[in-house]
């Protein structure tokens, strides 16, 4: 495999570096995500949290959605910059809304769309799945 080749499997929408470092820097953090929701689903199930579980998680919880919430920022330069791979913008904007729906999942309070009430760790565990997966089609 020459040079081109190996570049153009590493980076095959040809992103510019800083913006390649960032979707990368973003899955790690999406992954760090996963992972703390599959630990609160291992401990805690799927179903809703009683108020000695929702109490237990708070801090946690907190943590998980600034992790989140890191993720976003860094992808959010990638989707708004309009001389972006179109392809490439498409797949950040579906995994930051992805995000976006999970975070609203872990938080004891109500989306202001009236999509998501209460706590679901199921749910947001399988919508940061789903970021994870639109990030790495771009990485693949």
């Amino acid at each position: 495999m020459d040079a081109t080749t190996v570049a153009a499997h590493v980076n095959p929408f040809a992103i510019g570096t800083l913006a390649l470092d960032g979707i990368q820097v973003a899955l790690g953090h999406v992954d760090d995500y996963v992972t703390r929701l599959e630990g609160f689903v291992a401990q805690h199930g799927t179903g809703d949290l009683d108020a000695v579980a929702n109490a237990a998680t708070k801090d946690a919880r907190i943590a998980a959605f600034r992790v989140n919430k890191d993720a976003q920022a860094r992808l959010r330069p990638v989707f708004e910059d309009t001389s972006m791979n179109e392809h490439v913008r498409s797949l950040t904007k579906q995994a930051d809304a992805s995000l976006e729906d999970s975070s609203w999942q872990i938080q004891n309070k109500d989306s202001p769309d009236g999509r998501f009430v209460g706590i679901d760790l199921g749910g947001a565990l399988d919508d940061a799945r789903d970021a994870a997966e639109a990030l790495r089609k771009i990485l693949q």
